[in-house]
């Protein structure tokens, strides 16, 4: 279950309610279940937002679509995902979460400068000691900006 810790979102200061997120990210996992690699192809921060927390929820890996790829296609071949998701997920009820700190988390891209784009696969346990391995100390009352675009 994702923490009551995520009280509010903003976004082009429009804020959006933390239970709501949460509601969200759990029907986003639902909707995942049994998925090993999904791309998320979702213009709105706060909805892309809730496929990532939802995906991490189902134990998938997620690709997040930069919409200015030229080479999208490309991208999306390494990636491999199992399905591509768009739109605002459905709330749902909570799902417990799935997988462990081996379990993929993330599907990041290198840009692909020097040749081909190629996707990486970065685990929960890589994912959370970067945070560590930066000196980022990370607790309950400190506030993560997320730049989206």
């Amino acid at each position: 279950m994702l923490p009551a810790l995520i009280s509010r979102v903003t976004c082009d200061d429009v804020a959006s309610d933390g239970a709501e997120l949460r509601r969200r990210a759990h029907g986003a996992a639902r909707a995942l279940a049994g998925v090993r690699r999904v791309a998320v192809d979702e213009p709105d921060p706060v909805h892309r937002l809730c496929w990532l927390l939802g995906a991490e929820l189902a134990g998938a890996a997620a690709l997040v679509v930069d919409p200015d790829w030229s080479r999208r296609d490309e991208v999306l071949a390494d990636a491999a995902p199992e399905v591509v998701v768009s739109g605002a997920p459905e709330p749902g009820d909570p799902v417990a979460r799935r997988g462990d700190e081996r379990t993929w988390f993330y599907l990041p891209t290198t840009s692909g400068s020097s040749g081909a784009p190629k996707v990486l696969v970065r685990s929960r346990r890589s994912w959370s000691e970067s945070f560590r391995a930066l000196d980022v100390p990370l607790g309950p009352d400190d506030a993560v900006l997320v730049p989206a675009r």
